[in-house]
């Protein structure tokens, strides 16, 4: 009996492990950039000093029955991975695309190099949630319609442009090599970075007002009042922090701008 119980412990023990440890292992080499896309299930990226891409995903794959032999057709391409995903490389630039209706719907982690660029096409109207980017050193670009993106830890470059969706960023410090644009229409934006950051701004709200602790020069509109401390909606408000330095377009139609300090 009790060698019964320790063999369907291990059995469960076994099942439990394979469920989470699905994964996908990519070289990346002299690869410049990883474009992700077809997927509309919940999407991690993580950075790492390694250089190789980590694809893991806790759901499983099984073909039906009648498909048995078979392999599935798809506009993103072959599976690939036995992951659901179909994984190109051409001219530097590794594409990782849903390649199964299962897959696309399907979450991932992406383990990535710090020294790539990423861009994730979040752009269909059945996403699932926001994307979540941690502890990455490199430029990420995402393009967005329903849901919003939270970055913590990060050096950017970054480039957003969301339709439906709140943009949460902590940078550990700004990168200096390349204007920033970070962009929604309904949504609000909420950026923290260090007060010794040296950064030229453009900030603009619509319908919302734009709200700070840092110690921004503001460039002020002759006919405005001097003592005014925040900037209502309609109005673009240019700056600089700690004499200028790089440019940052922060902009939302429908939604309030927040600025902090680490």
């Amino acid at each position: 009996m009790k060698t019964l119980i320790k063999l369907t412990l291990v059995l469960c023990f076994l099942g439990f492990n394979s469920l989470y440890s699905q994964e996908y292992t990519h070289d990346v080499k002299s690869a410049k950039k990883i474009e992700i896309s077809n997927l509309t299930g919940d999407i991690k990226i993580v950075g790492q000093s390694g250089s190789s891409l980590l694809i893991e995903t806790s759901d499983t794959y099984e073909l039906p029955e009648r498909a048995k032999g078979l392999k599935p057709l798809s506009g993103g391409g072959e599976d690939n991975t036995n992951l659901g995903l179909n994984i190109s490389e051409v001219g530097g630039v590794i594409s990782v695309k849903g390649a199964t209706k299962q897959s696309s719907d399907s979450d991932y982690t992406f383990t990535v190099p710090n020294n790539i660029a990423v861009f994730v096409d979040y752009s269909s109207p059945f996403t699932a949630d926001d994307v979540e980017v941690e502890n990455f050193g490199g430029e990420f670009e995402m393009k967005g319609l329903n849901d919003g993106v939270k970055l913590k830890d990060i050096t950017g470059p970054v480039f957003l442009d969301l339709i439906n969706g709140d943009i949460e960023i902590i940078f550990t410090s700004v990168n200096q090599e390349s204007p920033m644009s970070i962009q929604t229409i309904n949504g609000e934006i909420d950026v923290t970075m260090p007060s010794a950051t040296k950064a030229n701004f453009e900030l603009s709200s619509l319908h919302g007002d734009i709200y700070s602790d840092l110690d921004i020069e503001v460039k002020k509109d002759k006919d405005k009042d001097d003592d005014m401390d925040f900037f209502g909606g309609s109005t673009n408000v240019e700056g600089n922090l700690n004499g200028g330095g790089v440019k940052m377009d922060i902009s939302s139609i429908n939604g309030n701008i927040y600025l902090r300090k680490k």
